[in-house]
């Protein structure tokens, strides 16, 4: 049976744009449940259809110590680096001089 043009499905850029949205984040989330060994888990991420909601709740809140250890990381090397560096003197300031110490007397 041949349908009319009417009522074929033709995907639109959102439906495919939600398409990968929700099998990025399902293959994911089906990866780390399966390798932590987490049935339920893999059960229910394989059955429910939520776009992509359940998935990452399950990444962040179950699963949190594995997928996201990289990306703290980063962030805490970046804030040393960014402690280290020297402060940028703001346009318009004066040079600030340093405290020069000055020989205390001893008697």
């Amino acid at each position: 049976m041949i349908l009319p043009q009417s009522q074929m499905f033709i995907p639109t850029p959102l439906a495919l744009i939600f398409l990968a949205w929700s099998l990025i984040w399902k293959g994911l989330a089906l990866w780390r449940a399966a390798r932590n060994q987490h049935k339920w888990w893999f059960v229910a991420l394989l059955i429910l259809n939520t776009a992509g909601l359940l998935e990452i709740g399950y990444l962040i809140f179950v699963d949190k110590q594995e997928v996201f250890k990289h990306c703290r990381a980063y962030w805490a090397k970046m804030k040393e680096t960014e402690a280290k560096a020297p402060e940028a003197p703001k346009i318009g300031d004066k040079p600030v001089e340093k405290p020069v110490d000055k020989p205390e007397n001893k008697i």
